[in-house]
């Protein structure tokens, strides 16, 4: 079984080499998912002179852990947007979903990328027994007869086993978001669009509108942070909330493989799809989310996914497993723009679990703003917006919530046990001498510590033992084994120490 999404591993890498020296561009971008290269794309398009800086690999973050699902509806609830923002705001949210699926639509073409780009349909199905979900489907299509979208009812989705009251809307998308973003990199490289790999940001100066890196600098008249949260501290940070969900791929004995984008109703959602890859038919599905570094049992959350994935198909091995992190807007919609510490600094976060197509028209809004054209949705995602009376609620919570991790850790609140307690090829916090230190101990009893404290805002971060990370419960930073960033806002690694 691969630790891996099901789209890296069937995607070929496009293997770009590391930023060394200084360079000066019109815009430098900081990330290499669907955000950051469709951005590139447009800018260069426009006669920009363009680098883009990915930490690791092309398509290897978020994107390339994602659903692969592209829909101009929102995965959390149209209903409930509606009821939060009214009738236009929603129309015009789903519009604007739907102009950036018809733009990915569009490159696959012009660029002829091989990532098995197809329209099919989205289906949000009840479950059968479960109290409220045919309520819940009946508002949602209320609430899509109001868009421009396709919708019906229908008594049942089209899957193997037994659901209940379907909402069913036309004309959505699926592809290999990987292949996608590798295949567009690969297309737009150029002496006018540089990409750099394996490049991790390490300061963002906004004054100077300079980014380095631990071999080089770039120097631009525009930054723009793609990288699905702002990197360092940023106010808007105070408005998310960073959750994980898991997935699992697997074969199937029986040809049960169901055609389209699949939704189960409710709060624990889980999504559905297929995907064909190098000849195999493979089994998708997705859930069991949680707020990122509060689960102290991530490989139940696994567990819990491959127990309904056996429960409702007729399951031949499990092939692939992976998860993936969203930030939830406090209100509800994404922000999109330049940010509050410059006017030449632009973000886009907030993406929940529909990153692939905000991510696409984020680019859109940026690269419009960047080239003094007019975005009709640019101020609906207005960044530095401020909504009290639509996110007081949410943006309460999550304030707590960050304040009690933070005091919880250094008021003695987590768990910590003595360095003799860390298992072989696990980690833990432990307390040496009356220090925390965040250690793993790996297959052969040698030992990794490191400070446990978060280099963005001082929290202390947890072991998560289905993926071998430290994560941060306070702004869902994450960091490997040795330290290194891996997604989230913090720009500096986890100081190594010696136990």
């Amino acid at each position: 079984m691969e630790n891996r999404s099901i789209w890296e591993t069937t995607s070929p890498s496009g293997s770009f080499g590391a930023l060394d020296g200084d360079r000066s561009v019109d815009t430098v971008i900081i990330g290499g998912g669907i955000t950051g290269l469709t951005a590139a794309m447009l800018l260069v398009a426009a006669g920009q002179r363009v680098a883009l800086l990915e930490a690791r690999a092309v398509g290897s973050g978020t994107t390339g852990n994602s659903t692969g699902n592209l829909y101009a509806t929102v995965g959390a609830s149209l209903a409930g947007l509606c009821g939060k923002w009214g009738t236009e705001t929603m129309d015009a949210v789903v519009r604007s979903r739907a102009s950036a699926v018809d733009l990915v639509e569009r490159t696959v073409v012009q660029f002829d990328v091989d990532c098995t780009f197809a329209r099919r349909s989205l289906h949000l199905f009840a479950m059968p027994g479960r109290e409220g979900h045919e309520d819940l489907v009946e508002k949602e299509y209320q609430a899509a007869r109001a868009t421009p979208l396709v919708a019906s009812r229908l008594l049942r989705a089209p899957l193997p086993f037994e659901n209940g009251s379907t909402l069913r809307i036309e004309h959505q998308a699926q592809f290999n978001p990987a292949a996608y973003v590798r295949g567009l990199a690969r297309a737009i490289a150029s002496p006018n669009c540089r990409i750099f790999e394996h490049s991790p940001a390490r300061v963002i100066d906004s004054d100077k509108r300079v980014v380095e890196t631990a071999s080089g600098r770039i120097a631009a008249q525009n930054v723009f942070v793609a990288t699905h949260v702002p990197k360092g501290f940023n106010i808007v940070q105070t408005e998310l909330g960073p959750y994980r969900e898991y997935a699992i791929a697997a074969t199937l004995r029986t040809g049960d493989y169901p055609e389209g984008i699949f939704w189960s109703a409710g709060e624990d959602q889980v999504s559905i799809r297929s995907h064909v890859a190098n000849g195999s038919r493979y089994i998708i599905v997705i859930g069991k989310g949680h707020k990122t570094g509060q689960e102290p049992h991530t490989e139940a959350c696994y567990r819990s996914v491959e127990a309904f994935l056996r429960a409702h198909f007729d399951v031949d091995a499990i092939t692939h497993r992976w998860s993936a992190q969203g930030y939830y807007a406090a209100d509800g919609i994404p922000y999109i723009g330049h940010s509050a510490a410059s006017p030449s600094v632009y973000i886009a976060t907030g993406f929940a679990a529909d990153g692939l197509t905000y991510g696409t028209l984020a680019a859109s809004i940026v690269a419009d703003a960047i080239l003094g054209r007019v975005n009709e949705f640019a101020a609906l995602y207005k960044a530095t917006r401020i909504k009290p009376v639509k996110s007081a609620k949410k943006f309460l919570w999550q304030n707590l919530d960050v304040a009690g991790k933070y005091v919880k850790g250094y008021a003695g609140g987590i768990d910590t046990r003595a360095l003799r307690d860390v298992a072989l090829g696990q980690g833990r916090l432990v307390e040496v001498n009356g220090k925390k230190l965040a250690v793993y101990r790996d297959e052969t009893g040698a030992v990794t510590a490191l400070s446990p404290v978060c280099t963005h805002l001082k929290c202390l971060v947890g072991w998560n033992e289905a993926e071998h990370t430290w994560d941060c419960p306070c702004h869902g930073s994450r960091f490997g084994i040795d330290g290194q960033v891996i997604e989230g806002p913090a720009l500096a690694p986890l100081e190594p120490i010696t136990p």
